[in-house]
Order: C-alpha cells, then sequence, then structure tokens
C-alpha cells in the first residue's frame, strides 16, 4: 500500500551509462514566505547522503535576496535574522501546485557566536558540477516521506502525519 499523497513523473530516475546515480525532480523550484524565490524552475535532486540543500552560488543568492535581512557568511552561507525565520517551501510543478516545507528548526542551522541575533540558513551555494540542478539533503527530507518506486522509475512524497 502506497503511503503517498503524490508521485513525481516517472521518468525521473537519473541514468548514467546504464547505471542508477540519482533520482531527480524536474522543473521544482523553492519558495520563501510564500512568493517563488527562483526566476527559473530547476531540477532538483533528493541525496539523504548530503546535510544540507545546495544551490549553484548564483541560484542560493538569488534565493537568499528573497529573505528579507539576510547576508553572507563565509562565502558559502547565509544568515537571517533569528526573531524572523523565513517559510521555506518546495513546489514541484509536475506533481500539483503542493508545497513541501522545510522547518523552521530543519532550516535553522543556529545562531552566529559572534552575534546571537543571527543564524545560519540550510540553503548553500556551492558549484558541484550539476548545471542548474539543487541538491535537496536532510534539511528537506527531514520533513517528508519519500517512496523510491525503482520498477516504475519515480518517487512519492507525503507529508508526515
Amino acid at each position: 500500500m502506497w503511503l503517498l499523497s503524490r508521485l513525481v513523473k516517472q521518468d525521473q530516475l537519473a541514468t548514467d551509462s546504464g547505471t542508477y546515480t540519482y533520482w531527480q525532480f524536474g522543473m521544482a523550484a523553492p519558495w520563501v514566505n510564500g512568493k517563488t524565490a527562483l526566476s527559473t524552475p530547476t531540477n532538483h535532486i533528493i541525496d539523504s547522503g548530503t546535510t544540507l540543500i545546495v544551490a549553484p552560488p548564483s541560484s542560493a543568492a538569488e534565493f537568499w535576496s528573497h529573505v528579507p535581512g539576510s547576508a553572507v557568511y563565509d562565502s558559502n552561507f547565509w544568515t537571517f535574522p533569528c526573531a524572523s525565520p523565513p517559510q521555506v517551501d518546495f513546489a514541484f510543478s509536475r506533481i500539483t501546485l503542493q508545497r513541501w516545507g522545510v522547518s523552521q528548526d530543519s532550516f535553522n542551522l543556529g545562531y552566529l557566536a559572534e552575534d546571537p541575533t543571527r543564524c545560519v540558513g540550510a540553503v548553500i551555494g556551492q558549484n558541484l558540477g550539476l548545471g542548474s540542478s539543487w541538491i535537496l539533503g536532510d534539511a528537506f527530507l527531514t520533513n517528508v516521506y519519500v517512496v523510491h518506486d525503482v520498477a516504475n522509475k519515480r518517487i512519492g512524497l507525503a507529508i508526515p502525519r
């Protein structure tokens, strides 16, 4: 029995020379405080071996430009005011208009020792050689159930109750 409330398009198991390499959502977009945070949707890869949400540096900068009070910290990371954390969601347009939320506990990596009013966010900018694709790691995955249907090359998501 499937626990799923939605299924992703069935051809999203990416392959490389016949070997399965990663699971990918096509044309996905992050949202900040109820508004889309990227001008162009991009592919998103889910990876339980990645702790954070990793985006190409220019995409991460565009995402953070939608977070009020955000500031660059240590080139790959950004901070935000701890008193006003953003609501971060991801929408996978091939599913429905449903957005999948990232809890504030998952998004907030903690405050800065030098300024406890500033918190570090889970979206970082790093060039991993994946073009414009984002990696949705544990900061996203701890908020959803994921079912991998290898036989049918599809991924299912469900929100925990």
